[in-house]
């Protein structure tokens, strides 16, 4: 986990906004993360052979605001009936 001193960590008025934080460079350990939330994929550096595969689905909005009562507020400013969300995470290593 991200500490909550760190660049990375939003805050708190934006952090309700951040659903996925995707980068390939920290001094934390690769793998998926947290912070509130936000989450956080870290698939480390690429020139060391490592990378994440995200795959993402789409749903529909209504079933979306029932599943993240945090985010309802927020989510009926959107004006598509559809939404992308991460559906899975693979790490691999070449």
């Amino acid at each position: 986990m991200i500490a909550s001193r760190s660049p990375l960590s939003p805050d708190e008025s934006s952090k309700q906004y951040i659903m996925l934080n995707i980068h390939g460079h920290s001094h934390y350990p690769f793998g998926l993360s947290h912070i509130g939330q936000t989450m956080i994929v870290n698939p480390s550096a690429l020139r060391d052979g490592r990378f994440a595969i995200l795959s993402l689905a789409q749903i529909d909005k209504d079933e979306f605001m029932e599943k993240d009562k945090e985010r309802r507020e927020y989510m009926k400013s959107f004006s598509r009936d559809k939404i992308w969300i991460l559906g899975g995470v693979e790490f691999l290593l070449l």
